[in-house]
């Protein structure tokens, strides 16, 4: 009986150091060479930025006359990633480009399935018309459904199934450069 209240003592000890221990342990994680930013450097916490890998061929100038905007150069892209004008670049390098810095251009959104009654309220001129298959979508404009249905295909390939009795405003519909990234905003 003696021998039986040791172990239990032994084994409850054991199992409080085992907790102690996993609570109290610490790691140490360090950067290495060239994964940081310098602090003098370091972008704000709320600039947003996109993460571009080099495709093969192409170089800093190429990508900044595809992607960026009028005023933001490949040396700025350059300066702004901490790259020396001469280093060589290959295929799968990565640079960060803030979005501000992207071209922005509007992309419409296509109508690919309408049943039942469906309007379409174009933000260019106020009016209401019958909405249809193909028909295109742009920033500003709305969909009104009464008795039916609508699916519209957004230019990242995703699809909005309007219900009946719904309303959906496209708010914003911009595509950046020639990245394949897309900006949406529905209410």
């Amino acid at each position: 009986m003696r021998r039986a209240g040791t172990l239990r003592t032994l084994l409850a000890l054991a199992i409080s150091a085992i907790l102690w221990t996993a609570t109290t342990a610490q790691a140490e994680l360090s950067i290495t060479q060239g994964s940081g930013v310098p602090s003098a450097q370091a972008p704000s916490a709320t600039a947003q930025e996109w993460l571009y890998t080099l495709r093969p061929g192409e170089n800093y100038h190429q990508v900044a006359k595809e992607l960026l905007a009028r005023g933001y150069s490949a040396s700025r892209l350059l300066q702004f990633n901490n790259i020396e004008e001469d280093a060589l670049v290959a295929e799968g390098d990565s640079i960060r480009i803030p979005l501000h810095w992207l071209k922005r251009q509007p992309d419409a959104a296509r109508v690919t399935t309408v049943s039942g009654s469906v309007q379409l309220i174009s933000r260019a001129n106020g009016r209401k018309t019958p909405l249809t298959p193909n028909t295109l979508i742009r920033a500003g404009d709305e969909i009104v459904s009464s008795s039916g249905s609508a699916t519209v295909n957004l230019a990242d390939g995703s699809e909005v199934r309007l219900a009946p009795d719904s309303r959906l405003i496209f708010n914003r519909l911009t595509q950046y450069g020639k990245s394949g990234m897309v900006d949406t905003s529905c209410a």
